[in-house]
């Protein structure tokens, strides 16, 4: 075993990544080179079973559904009609048109799952709205990025379904315990938009509400008629799902159902709307299969080259597993 070619492992694996090389790309290539010290010409035959599990594992089934999911909420509307009702609300505070961008991310995390998707929705609507009012740039980024990395953390995440599923872990019991996380994070984004805006107001100036010369009555009417169709999705795919009712695999199907049922309430779905949410999916669910595919392959190697060994010396070196035992016991 040769820890040295393990230690390199990540440096190399960074180095690519920050020379534009796509992730799954990298993890592949750090693979081959450090796998062929340990295993010679025969590391591709090795390394096919990674690909092999990747592509054959049940669970990870569900990821194409959540994606084709979100990607139909993306083109279906849904996703403009619940950006102005939010915005109808908290659009005149300071800073409303980025607390919006965040309730939105949050609603359509937890309705799709599928943070590229999320990203996307929220970003065509959002840095047109929020640069029309002239928001710092830095916000504006920063809101998007934020929001979107709520997709990873708020059930029902497609990175859990991923990490459960290479950790022999329970999908259910994951998703329940990122709730309180997942709220909590959210909070924290909301805080900080409120307190910057509160404190440099011309970082985030307050907006025109859209329909607020409406009354009341009617303004709930949108509000609900927005809220709704996500919310029941969101409600029908993890309750199925935490209620044991159903599998990930058979909650991802329900989402894509509902999903498709409120397209075509909202009338938002056509023919050239669908096939752009099936190709969306190809790419998306190619992309994530195959980071799958090369991370297995990288912890693979890694650990053949004496990597968790080096990790668990390393560790004992710095104190960290005395001190956690002393901690527990």
């Amino acid at each position: 075993m040769d820890t040295i070619t393990a230690a390199l492992m990540f440096p190399g694996l960074f180095l690519l990544i920050f020379m534009g090389i796509p992730v799954a790309f990298s993890l592949i290539t750090v693979s081959l080179v450090a796998g062929w010290f340990a295993f010679g010409p025969i590391i591709f035959q090795q390394l096919y079973g990674s690909i092999y599990s990747a592509s054959s594992n049940y669970v990870l089934s569900s990821i194409p559904l959540f994606v084709l999911m979100g990607a139909i909420l993306e083109k279906s509307g849904i996703a403009k009609n619940l950006f102005d009702a939010i915005q109808m609300w908290i659009g005149r505070l300071p800073g409303g048109l980025a607390l919006t961008t965040i309730a939105m991310a949050a609603i359509f995390a937890a309705a799709s799952g599928v943070v590229g998707a999320v990203e996307i929705m929220i970003g065509l609507m959002a840095i047109p709205a929020m640069r029309a009012y002239r928001y710092n740039n830095s916000l504006i980024a920063g809101t998007i990025c934020a929001g979107g990395s709520l997709g990873t953390i708020i059930p029902p995440t497609v990175i859990v379904v991923v990490y459960a599923a290479l950790a022999q872990l329970s999908i259910g019991a994951l998703f329940a315990a990122i709730i309180f996380p997942g709220i909590l994070m959210l909070s924290l984004f909301a805080l900080y938009i409120i307190g910057r805006c509160w404190l440099r107001p011309q970082d985030g100036p307050a907006a025109t509400a859209v329909n607020d010369d409406k009354p009341l009555s009617i303004k709930i009417s949108i509000t609900l008629k927005a809220l709704l169709p996500p919310l029941l999705l969101m409600f029908a795919v993890l309750g199925s799902l935490l209620g044991g009712i159903a599998s990930p695999t058979e909650a991802a199907a329900v989402g894509v159902a509902g999903a498709v049922i409120l397209a075509v309430i909202n009338g938002g779905i056509t023919m050239p709307s669908l096939v752009d949410s099936l190709s969306l999916t190809v790419r998306i669910t190619a992309m994530i299969l195959l980071i799958v595919a090369g991370g297995t392959m990288f912890t693979g190697i890694f650990a053949v080259n004496g990597g968790g060994e080096m990790v668990s010396t390393i560790a004992s070196g710095l104190g960290v597993v005395r001190q956690a035992s002393s901690y527990f016991f």
